[in-house]
């Protein structure tokens, strides 16, 4: 530690130590006390680099001391969620945009099979033309407690099988015709849909 021998008898603008020191602040006397604002470290210079962004924190090497009006942004680039991370919950780090929720919400479409089971961790609506008769909507794949969505059941009256996951009120399934809409609930087994349907939208 270098020991500061202060003049006894300073008068405003006196400078210390005088000339300056590499490695030592120097102190300006202001009238009534000393202080460094204003001053240096003996001949080191100022540093002059705008702050980096989005690097790993480290302590750095430079010897150029930073001036006391410094000033750090904050780091404005942000990862993005996407619609995918979205719907699998997966990304709780990133910013969630209303593109990634718009993105999110378009219906995916079935392909159409004798039995079609729709996958839910692809999206919340569905659509589904449903090519001949005798089609089942099976069991869905995927779901989440709390998920919400629609099917569209495009020749519906084409469908006539339905998995046990479907509940209808009364236990009833519905008869259906022309293009229908399915809005379901998914239950906390993530299986389960709760079901009502509208039919013959036109």
């Amino acid at each position: 530690m270098v020991a500061l021998n202060f003049p006894d008898a300073p008068v405003a603008g006196d400078k210390y130590p005088f000339p300056s020191q590499v490695g030592i602040p120097t102190y300006t006397f202001d009238g009534e006390k000393w202080t460094t604002v204003g001053g240096d470290v003996g001949t080191l210079l100022p540093a002059t680099a705008t702050p980096l962004m989005d690097g790993t924190a480290a302590v750095g090497t430079s010897a150029k001391y930073a001036r006391e009006d410094h000033v750090h942004p904050t780091d404005s680039k942000i990862a993005l969620a996407t619609a995918a991370e979205y719907l699998a919950n997966s990304a709780q780090t990133k910013q969630l945009t209303s593109k990634t929720i718009w993105d999110a919400a378009v219906a995916v479409a079935i392909t159409d099979a004798t039995s079609v089971a729709p996958n839910l961790a692809l999206g919340s609506d569905f659509v589904w033309t449903a090519g001949a008769a005798g089609r089942t909507l099976a069991n869905p794949v995927g779901g989440k407690q709390g998920q919400k969505g629609v099917i569209v059941l495009i020749n519906s009256g084409n469908v006539t099988g339905w998995g046990s996951a479907y509940k209808f009120p009364n236990a009833l399934k519905p008869t259906l015709s022309g293009t229908s809409l399915i809005s379901y609930m998914v239950a906390a087994d993530g299986t389960t849909m709760y079901c009502t349907a509208l039919t013959a939208m036109g």
